[in-house]
């Protein structure tokens, strides 16, 4: 689908007319419950696929404090599920200084969801600004038939939650220890913990595929679903230190090709549904962006509630372009996925890119990115 943009002016106080700002002098007349509010838009539904939310303080000034704007969603026609976070960043405040300092958060809109921006301060702020303008632009770009929903049991299994972020991505140092959604590293492959962990899969001559085949592992062991009875799908290849490692803990592993899914990298529908889904290569079967987003859909709605998916793509931190699958994808490629799964109500395990700093730089020029979904 050709991308678009349509851009509308939205509100920064409409939801809460008579609350006024934290922000001295914007807002309403009467002081919020919250001392902490800021701003709260109106919500609305917008074209499906990405949004970005831009939003302008007007000759901003602060010294000190952190700002959190958070997109909520939530559906008219069933508002029993609640209002869902959707997608979040923070903004540091120190160090404004008199000009106009402009923020955008994107989001990936689907159908029948209308979405909101709340705005508060996470840390205390002095801040001061004239006011704030806020323009929605809808980008598109999604076909409109990816949006299915389909109703999918529970796992059985007790297994650990993700834990809840408000930023999608993290600059700490990825490690296996404690993994993320996380991209292969030198300083990762020289650890103690590749050294030690999983020692079941052998030393292996190709550092970055042994990452590979542990990643995948650590990241099902630390969330607890590597446990007897756990039912897991492979989409591709699986080592045979994986199989036996997987029979070894009890677990059910049904393992399909790509050329056994059916067209745009759709997974049969008599498939049922997964504790775990795993593919060691997600982008085998993908050689277009549409495919890979499509693959990802259908390989998560094989997942029960609860369940877990962990996606290999190919990462690459030099390219200028985005959306090239057959020559990896770069970081806002990942961002976007990562968005998209969020709007479906997907959780994603936070996402962690080499920051170039001393050890904490991609072991090749394109290396395996691990995604983690939890359903």
């Amino acid at each position: 689908m050709e991308e678009i943009s349509i851009k509308r002016i939205i509100e920064p106080f409409v939801y809460f007319p008579n609350h006024a700002s934290a922000i001295p002098g914007l807002g309403g007349p009467h002081r919020s419950p919250d001392p902490n509010y800021c701003f709260h838009t109106h919500y609305f539904g917008y074209l499906p696929g990405e949004v970005r939310i831009h939003i302008t303080f007007r000759k901003a000034r602060a010294t000190t404090g952190e700002l959190s704007i958070r997109i909520h969603g939530y559906r008219p026609e069933n508002q029993q599920l609640g209002i869902k976070l959707m997608a979040a960043e923070r903004l540091l405040l120190d160090g404004l200084t008199g000009e106009d300092h402009t923020i955008v958060i994107r989001f990936a809109s689907i159908p029948g969801v209308h979405y909101a921006a709340y705005g508060y301060f996470s840390v205390p702020s002095d801040l001061r600004a004239e006011g704030i303008d806020m323009i929605a632009e809808e980008r598109g770009g999604d076909d409109i038939e990816n949006y299915q929903e389909a109703y999918a049991p529970p796992t059985m299994l007790t297994t650990s939650e993700l834990t809840g972020v408000n930023a999608l991505v993290t600059t700490n140092a990825a490690q296996l220890r404690f993994p993320n959604s996380q991209g292969c590293t030198v300083g990762q492959i020289q650890s103690a913990e590749f050294r030690e962990l999983w020692p079941q899969i052998g030393s292996h001559d190709d550092l970055v595929e042994r990452w590979r085949q542990l990643y995948v592992l650590q990241v099902l062991g630390v969330f607890g679903f590597l446990q007897p009875g756990a039912r897991a799908l492979a989409v591709g290849p699986v080592p045979d230190a994986i199989v036996r490692i997987f029979e070894g803990r009890g677990c059910q592993l049904l393992r399909i090709m790509p050329d056994d899914a059916e067209e745009h990298g759709q997974l049969p529908s008599t498939l049922g549904h997964f504790d775990i889904v795993i593919s060691l290569d997600a982008m085998t079967a993908s050689a277009s962006w549409p495919h890979l987003t499509s693959f990802i859909d259908h390989a998560t709605r094989r997942l029960l509630n609860g369940g877990l998916a962990v996606l290999m793509l190919n990462y690459r931190s030099d390219l200028a372009r985005s959306g090239e699958t057959n020559v990896g994808l770069i970081r806002a490629d990942i961002e976007r996925l990562a968005l998209r799964l969020i709007s479906h109500g997907y959780d994603v395990a936070q996402l962690n890119f080499p920051s170039g700093r001393r050890l904490d730089v991609p072991a090749r020029a394109m290396v395996p990115f691990g995604l983690v979904v939890r359903r």
